[in-house]
């Protein structure tokens, strides 16, 4: 896996690709929503909605800054109808998550949007997208995730692995 760091040294060193993000999916609990229990959440880096061209349907995307977007969260479509009626008022609710593994390291999350139905990236059940939370305690501590980048218009696939699979073993 990539961190969203790794990632940005890649794209600053490739010439195939224009866009670069990272996605890892985490099972957590989500507190403060009545039955939601464990659910599936995709820890993001800043740039990827903007990779895939999602927009919300409702409120913004995450903030690009990791300082304030890993305070927030945006909700799937189903999560918004299951876990709050459907509620417009969602938007500026506060959420929190917390982890499931090892020590409970609960995140306080601020609604900022909800996604449309059609946007079931990475997995159908993916319940929420937030930036990782800055590593706590750990230099180490860094959320790594699978790679996904935009191609350079007229850049094939084989051209761009050719390119990329070097820097990548750097």
């Amino acid at each position: 896996g990539f961190s969203a760091d790794e990632a940005r040294a890649l794209r600053q060193s490739a010439r195939a690709i224009t866009d670069v993000s990272t996605v890892a999916s985490s099972i957590m609990s989500l507190r403060g929503v009545d039955g939601a229990g464990h659910v599936s959440i995709a820890l993001i880096s800043a740039e990827l909605l903007g990779v895939l061209g999602a927009t919300p349907a409702r409120g913004r995307l995450l903030s690009s800054d990791p300082a304030q977007g890993a305070h927030e969260i945006l909700l799937s479509h189903a999560a918004w109808t299951r876990h709050f009626a459907a509620d417009p008022g969602v938007l500026g609710r506060t959420v929190s998550l917390d982890t499931v593994l090892g020590r409970r390291v609960a995140r306080p999350l601020t609604v900022v949007g909800v996604m449309p139905p059609s946007f079931t990236f990475p997995r159908p059940e993916t319940t929420g997208w937030t930036l990782p939370a800055p590593p706590a305690g750990s230099p180490n501590a860094v959320v790594r995730g699978r790679l996904l980048a935009r191609l350079v218009p007229g850049v094939s696939q084989k051209a761009a692995l050719s390119e990329l699979t070097p820097l990548v073993r750097e």
